[in-house]
């Protein structure tokens, strides 16, 4: 693993991408199967996704969602892999709530890092239609300054989110925004946008000046490559936030209805998952068990952690 040391005086985040000159990937689970999962195909990190949390929970996702309910599911993920759990804490649980105990009980389970947004409290899920109200951008900075200041693990990275395009505010509020938390210490700026086509998102790539890379979440523009993503030279991550989920729904529905159909199995299993495969995780779990006692083992966003092959 590389322990590299940035200089005090640089943004960690920038060191790490320019050491790095690749988007590094992270998808989103909700429990330790699929961020088992994540890692064996190679991904960079897990996203512990409010949406993904809040349908396994049967709740809508918003702030109905406890601080219990993520970091139950954040610790137990990141007590199983190897690679960083990145926690979506929303707005952390109000505008005026106590966000250094946020970071404190997340950096106590192991997590790399948590993802906070500047939507107003009680906030809703982006992509639900309806209209957005977002926190007062110095205030929330704030936080965000709070939220740095409270980790006592260096690598434990605050990463930003800006809603105002989500909101209808438009790419000129969403630089000023992204601008106001780099400059309050935010280790990454996630753009979020809800619209279908990239271009209000890549413009607001385009015109960033800051030494925070981006992050962008293409939920909704699916298309946008990765190869393109790094040609702007400003992004340092992609967020795929529900594709498993919404994988896991199509299969498993697809499953069960043959399965009832057929009145036996036989037809579904030539092509899902071998038996094997699910047998497979339990091993994993056993020799961890073997090796390590111990859960909720710091998880680090540090440069090494992002390199291939890990």
């Amino acid at each position: 693993m590389n322990h590299f040391q940035p200089s005090p005086k640089m943004h960690r985040s920038a060191v790490m991408k320019s050491q790095h000159d690749r988007v590094a990937m992270l998808a989103g689970a909700h429990d330790v199967l699929g961020a088992q999962l994540l890692e064996r195909c190679g991904y960079d990190g897990v996203w512990a996704s409010s949406l993904e949390i809040a349908a396994s929970y049967g709740k809508i996702d918003d702030d109905r969602l406890t601080m219990c309910n993520v970091l139950a599911v954040t610790a137990a993920m990141a007590g199983a892999v190897s690679i960083p759990v990145l926690a979506d804490v929303g707005t952390g649980w109000g505008d005026d709530g106590d966000v250094s105990r946020v970071v404190s009980a997340f950096e106590s389970v192991g997590a790399g890092g948590i993802c906070m947004e500047d939507t107003a409290y009680p906030k809703c899920n982006s992509l639900l239609a309806g209209s957005r109200r977002l926190s007062n951008a110095t205030s929330f900075a704030d936080r965000i300054s709070t939220a740095c200041a409270a980790r006592t693990n260096d690598s434990f990275l605050i990463f930003a989110r800006v809603e105002a395009l989500v909101a209808g505010l438009g790419g000129e509020e969403a630089l000023r925004r992204a601008s106001l938390y780099g400059q309050a210490g935010a280790d990454a700026i996630v753009i979020h946008a809800k619209t279908k086509c990239d271009e209000e998102v890549i413009e607001v790539v385009r015109s960033w000046q800051g030494t925070a890379p981006l992050v962008l979440i293409p939920t909704m523009y699916p298309t946008l490559s990765i190869d393109q993503m790094e040609s702007y030279g400003t992004i340092g991550f992609v967020i795929y936030a529900n594709q498993g989920l919404r994988a896991a729904i199509g299969a498993t529905e697809a499953a069960m209805r043959q399965i009832q159909a057929d009145r036996h199995a036989g037809g579904v299993d030539q092509w899902i998952a071998p038996l094997g495969d699910l047998l497979s995780t339990q091993r994993e779990l056993l020799e961890k068990e073997g090796r390590d006692k111990g859960l909720g083992s710091r998880q680090s966003f540090s440069a090494g952690r992002f390199e291939r092959g890990h």
